[in-house]
């Protein structure tokens, strides 16, 4: 299993452009511009989320996978309310809500919003 789910970044982390033309790449965003959804294939999207650090705009980023069987999501975001928006954009969008998270350590960037992922279940 962590075998195939190796392969499968791998394979998904090759740049945007190799895949989708400039005309053709989707990016959505939050009305504040807080989340963003990026495509960079067919069904595999960046989200990045933004927070304020000493002053400074701080992004992290996660996927969003769109499978037959509903959306896989790769990392939560800073915190809650940002989670909430990420989820909006993703029902939305998709018309699927999250069935799978994998948060892939334990910093503020990856696990802030794993309540609201977890008060939608």
């Amino acid at each position: 299993m962590l075998a195939s789910f190796c392969f499968l970044l791998l394979n998904i982390s090759t740049p945007a452009s190799a895949h989708l033309t400039k005309s053709k790449k989707a990016v959505l965003s939050s009305e504040d511009g807080s989340v963003i959804l990026t495509q960079i294939k067919k069904d595999v999207w960046v989200h990045t989320t933004y927070t304020e650090i000493q002053g400074n705009k701080v992004g992290a980023n996660g996927l969003v996978l769109n499978t037959s069987k509903g959306i896989a999501l790769v990392d939560a975001t800073w915190d809650d309310k940002l989670a909430n928006q990420l989820l909006d954009m993703i029902k939305k969008e998709f018309k699927k809500s999250v069935k799978l998270a994998i948060i892939t350590h334990h910093k503020y960037d990856r696990i802030g919003g794993i309540q609201a992922l977890l008060d939608k279940k």
